[in-house]
């Protein structure tokens, strides 16, 4: 997923605000109060009034174009419900919001009546406003865990065919390893809790994510009342993760990657015997597919070849070199302990580096689409996007002319509800409007800029991943009725 989105800013606010009312007169804090009582209202009627939304109509197919017009529901509750009544939630406008709200009171509950928004409320009689309401919430997680598991199947379906279509005589023993692969990823379901509870098992956030060690697809419960075609996205992009250019490089058992002994994982490597044998990068099906996604054409996540990186390295050992005939380092008489751990931690980085140009030259053929080897991980996710937007194209196909362009519109809908800078902008503006004096809505003023949710993340900017591969895909701009766009070139 779409993983972790919100990490960067919004984490804060879901494991536990610290921020304090602050110091205001009489007058003050009762306008404010005021603020947000009529801020709370307008997100609650807006909740409850949503109607089936009409996709926004821009006439380019762009992840900006669309920015723009969702940042006129900047102040909703919801971003979208299609015809179904499935929703994608203003994440930045209620988390935003709710930072507010905390500077002013120190009990603020709920500001919509959303379990999947607050999942505390599928377990938690308090939470969820008594024993009936508590009731009615499992019921809703019940039939929301079948429609989940129907969308999976249907995704990863969709996946294998893309797979069989693929298929010829000399490639017939790779795909067929794939289409495993595909097929024995285990699923998880993130249990509802308190918040301390959903972040240990990487649920503070709505998320999903393919855990290559236990060959299994962490679903969060908060995205789960998504439209289908949101869920689709997702599973699809997660479900590439287990054949992208580093996962299938690795022998797999049943339950998991067995990592090579010289990548030095921190996690326990898989054990067993192997079920899925892994490729090198030449023998991959889809090498033409990742030579086009590191073009110029395409997204342009490019993987350093072995003269670039050996060259970085040869640097770094330079520097080392540098720094030891300066004499900087050198033991002094009396045996200085600070100047001998600072030769310790020298002689151990270059071991370090040494072993990177001896993996480099061992296992590049084999491994050049692991960050271990090419220090980027963003052709993985380049292909899981790709993966993701060959099967919604698939999807699409399939799906009755009335249906296409809803469909399509929000596949990619929860990135804009993430990271739209204009939609993130106007949620901090309102927000800040409502508690102009609040300082702990002020540690992120970075929103200003639209920048929340692209904070040390392992993928690439959000917008080029939209643009260039998914409104690539003819048959989403065909749905979306939007042709122009600078958007790139359909690798296949």
């Amino acid at each position: 997923m779409i993983r972790n989105i919100f990490l960067s800013a919004v984490s804060v606010i879901v494991l536990g605000s610290t921020s304090v009312a602050e110091t205001l007169s009489n007058n003050e804090l009762t306008a404010l109060l005021g603020k947000v009582d009529r801020v709370r209202e307008a997100i609650k009627v807006s909740a409850q009034q949503t109607q089936a939304c009409t996709p926004p109509s821009p006439e380019s197919c762009s992840f900006e174009s669309y920015c723009g017009k969702l940042a006129e529901r900047g102040s909703e509750a919801y971003l979208y419900q299609d015809s179904e009544g499935y929703q994608i939630p203003n994440y930045s406008y209620l988390f935003f919001a709710e930072e507010a709200e905390i500077c002013a009171r120190n009990v603020h509950p709920p500001l919509i009546d959303d379990p999947f928004f607050y999942p505390e409320q599928f377990v938690d009689v308090e939470k969820a406003g008594g024993k009936e309401n508590l009731q009615k919430n499992q019921q809703k997680l019940a039939k929301a865990t079948d429609r989940m598991k129907s969308i999976y199947e249907d995704t990863k379906a969709h996946i294998i065919s893309i797979l069989n279509k693929r298929k010829t005589e000399s490639n017939k023993a790779q795909i067929e390893n794939m289409i495993e692969r595909v097929k024995s990823v285990r699923v998880k379901i993130g249990t509802p809790g308190p918040a301390e509870k959903m972040a240990a098992q990487g649920c503070e956030t709505p998320n999903a994510a393919y855990n290559m060690q236990l060959h299994e697809l962490m679903i969060c419960p908060q995205v789960m009342n998504m439209p289908e075609s949101s869920l689709f996205t997702v599973f699809g992009h997660e479900l590439g993760h287990s054949f992208d250019p580093c996962a299938v490089a690795m022998d797999f058992t049943k339950t998991g990657a067995k990592f090579p002994n010289w990548m030095n994982k921190i996690v326990a490597s898989s054990t067993g015997p192997v079920a899925f044998k892994g490729m090198a990068a030449g023998e991959n099906p889809f090498g033409s597919v990742i030579s086009c996604l590191e073009s110029p054409s395409s997204i342009h996540i490019k993987i350093p070849d072995k003269k670039e990186l050996k060259k970085v390295i040869n640097s770094q050992l330079s520097q080392l070199d540098s720094f030891v005939d300066s004499g900087q380092d050198q033991e002094d008489g009396e045996g200085n302990e600070t100047v001998r751990a600072g030769i310790g931690a020298r002689d151990a980085t270059r071991a370090g580096l040494e072993d990177s140009l001896d993996n480099i030259d061992k296992y590049y053929d084999q491994f050049r689409g692991c960050p271990d080897i090419s220090g980027s991980v963003f052709i993985e996710e380049a292909f899981a996007d790709w993966v993701a937007s060959q099967a919604l194209g698939e999807k699409l196909e399939s799906l009755p002319a009335a249906k296409k362009s809803e469909y399509a519109f929000a596949a990619p809908g929860v990135f804009y509800s993430a990271t739209c800078p204009a939609l993130v902008a106007q949620s901090y503006a309102k927000a800040k409007a409502m508690a102009p004096k609040c300082a702990s809505l002020q540690k992120f003023s970075v929103a200003e800029k639209g920048e929340m949710g692209e904070f040390g993340l392992p993928h690439p900017e959000m917008a080029e991943r939209v643009n260039r591969i998914y409104f690539a895909k003819p048959e989403i701009k065909k749905a979306l009725s939007c042709q122009s766009g600078e958007t790139g070139t359909e690798c296949k």
